[in-house]
């Protein structure tokens, strides 16, 4: 059976709608838009024409997919962070904007984009935070790692949609471990998620975002601990550690690196106003 563009966008809307999807109409008309690429302006003043067979199914498919509150990046299997185009899979976390404030804090500590640096992610995952420090360090050199197999396959689509071959490798390995050398830069978004808080996550974070990105131990500061002593091996003297947290958990992180002689330089909130970036030294510099 063929549907007009305004039939198939109604019946779309209204399953979202039933599903409890927010702003069913948008993410029904956003999905039409990727399932005919077409444009937004196509999309409005064409409601009459036909969708083929093949648009049809795919289009129905991406939306039951949503009514399951599937995340349209994982969807599209794409996501957009400092306005460049992400691979995403199952296996990685979706990059979230929140995160942009490390690189606004890295780019704010070091204005310079003609310095050579060591960069180092840690818990790499899609590789969002290594690859845009990449491209605005166009001199820098960077390793990133992960635990996760299946994250280093989806960094490495990432690494070579952009060009970086010769300026980034991936290592897989638990945090610092058997990471030789020392860094001017480290950057990481560990899990941060307490297991207490897994009830209050939406259907679209705790169904579709893998469980290891997430969760960190009963009070959600595991990693931060396991970090903090290769923090320390790993930073140059004048380097700076650049880390995202959870809301509230400032004081407990603080504490934490302060035992491996880390010493917080300045707090960071997004554009919420939660601190969300730590910006970590040496203790003795």
């Amino acid at each position: 059976m063929s549907l007009t563009i305004y039939e198939a966008l109604s019946e779309a809307q209204e399953k979202l709608k039933q599903a409890g999807i927010l702003n069913s109409f948008h993410e029904a008309r956003l999905l039409l838009r990727y399932a005919l690429n077409f444009s937004l302006e196509k999309i409005i003043i064409s409601p009459q024409v036909h969708l083929t067979p093949e648009q049809l199914e795919k289009y129905k498919y991406w939306i039951t997919r949503r009514s399951l509150h599937e995340p349209l990046s994982k969807i599209r299997e794409e996501k957009e962070f400092w306005s460049l185009p992400f691979i995403v899979k199952a296996e990685t976390l979706d990059p979230r904007p929140d995160s942009e404030t490390l690189i606004e804090a890295v780019l704010k500590t070091y204005p310079s984009r003609e310095m050579v640096f060591n960069i180092l992610d840690l818990g790499i995952g899609t590789g969002c935070l290594i690859i845009t420090l990449l491209q605005e360090y166009l001199f820098s050199f960077g390793i990133g790692v992960d635990k996760s197999a299946q994250a280093l396959e989806v960094a490495q689509l990432n690494l070579e949609k952009f060009n970086l071959q010769d300026r980034l490798k991936l290592i897989q390995t638990s945090w610092g471990e058997g990471i030789e050398g020392t860094f001017d830069i480290i950057i990481s978004n560990p899990p941060y998620i307490a297991e207490t808080e897994r009830q209050i996550l939406s259907p679209e974070v705790i169904q579709y975002d893998p469980e290891i990105a997430l969760f960190a131990g009963e009070d959600g500061l595991d990693a931060y601990r396991a970090l903090a002593p290769h923090v320390f091996r790993l930073l140059k003297t004048s380097g700076h550690l650049f880390l995202e947290i959870g809301q509230g958990q400032e004081k407990a992180v603080e504490k934490i690196f302060e035992k491996s002689e880390l010493i917080i330089q300045e707090w960071i909130p997004d554009l919420a106003g939660i601190i969300r970036c730590g910006i970590f030294q040496k203790a003795f510099v």
